[in-house]
């Protein structure tokens, strides 16, 4: 059996390519598993989480129905154990219905205090991905060069702080991703998707299942 884990952010456009992927008849059968989906099969995880929008990006605590100052860690962690047991009983499902499982997910999401691990050493030893694909938007490049040219832009405090999340995010994903690879001795794949241009994106993750899926 061949597992791939393909990760990132939500603006990186990881879902777009994903759904892209699931179109195409000639890779090999595989089953699909998504946190996304994970998450809305258990109504009160659902509730916690869908204020944000996003299951990565926990930016605020009253996202968590929390209010500031409180000890929100047992929380947190209480929710990403329930979400776990749920992710589990799911990949069992999925690696007895193919010899191919693709998991689309996260490794971490993001609090006011810092990034809480999502995926742990438990996944990796249960799943144990045969490769590991980051996909990044090219918002870095990009907020470099509007740091350059556009006046504008660096007094909107709101878009730049959205653009160094992003980095944050994706940095924290490459370090997620690296160690994932190392400890499984798994193939990692860092696709960047270009503004316009998800065909690419889209190219080099069909070649990686091709190379890995049986």
């Amino acid at each position: 059996m061949a597992s791939i884990l393909i990760a990132g952010a939500r603006e990186s456009d990881k879902d777009t390519v994903v759904e892209l992927v699931r179109k195409i008849k000639t890779l090999p059968d595989f089953e699909f598993v998504d946190f996304d989906e994970v998450v809305s099969s258990d109504k009160k995880l659902l509730g916690e989480l869908a204020a944000v929008g996003a299951f990565e990006s926990l930016t605020k605590l009253k996202s968590w129905g929390l209010e500031p100052g409180q000890k929100t860690y047992g929380n947190v962690s209480s929710m990403v154990s329930r979400f776990y047991t749920l992710l589990e009983a799911r990949l069992k499902e999925a690696q007895a219905a193919s010899k191919n499982v693709l998991v689309s997910g996260y490794f971490s999401f993001t609090t006011q205090y810092g990034h809480v691990p999502l995926l742990s050493k438990d996944f990796l030893e249960y799943f144990r991905p045969d490769a590991v694909i980051v996909v990044e938007s090219d918002a870095a490049g990009r907020f470099r060069i509007l740091d350059q040219e556009h006046e504008v832009f660096l007094h909107d405090d709101r878009k730049i702080g959205e653009f160094k999340e992003l980095v944050l995010q994706q940095s924290v994903a490459r370090a997620y991703a690296s160690a994932f690879a190392v400890m499984q001795g798994g193939l990692l794949k860092i696709i960047t998707v270009r503004k316009g241009n998800v065909k690419q994106a889209l190219k080099e993750a069909v070649e990686t299942l091709t190379f890995v899926f049986k």
